[in-house]
């Protein structure tokens, strides 16, 4: 459970360009937004490994749907997989992408009102660092 509402915590998980965030990233950070014209997105990111391992390229294809239920409640679901997994035409390329080893994530993320100010929030992550 946590205290915000739901619509709140959505835009926390999608907008994953604000400054802050690009400004927290220890790596490369890439966003592309509605791809092919649908509410998809391809986030490229880098994710940096200690000593002398070689940075990881993370790219997902990112997507969201709001489902209402018989009481006429809203639930949002975000979902995110690999890029070769995204069947439309558009995808861009991170700049140095030859250099780095590409790894894989995939997941989830269900946000459910309990009320106006708190929702449930379950979230499944999978990361393949390769």
């Amino acid at each position: 459970k946590i205290d915000v509402a739901p619509p709140k915590l959505m835009a926390e998980i999608l907008v994953l360009d604000t400054y802050a965030k690009m400004r927290s990233s220890k790596g490369a950070r890439q966003l592309w937004r509605n791809l092919d014209g649908s509410r998809s997105m391809q986030c490229s990111l880098t994710v940096k490994l200690p000593g002398a391992f070689q940075e990881r390229l993370i790219e997902l294809w990112v997507t969201w749907d709001v489902f209402v239920d018989e009481q006429g409640r809203e639930t949002y679901i975000t979902a995110n997989a690999p890029m070769e997994e995204y069947d439309g035409e558009t995808r861009y390329e991170l700049e140095g992408r030859e250099k780095m080893v590409v790894g894989e994530s995939r997941g989830f993320d269900i946000i459910r009102p309990l009320s106006d100010n708190t929702c449930e929030w379950t979230r499944v992550q999978q990361a393949d660092l390769k």
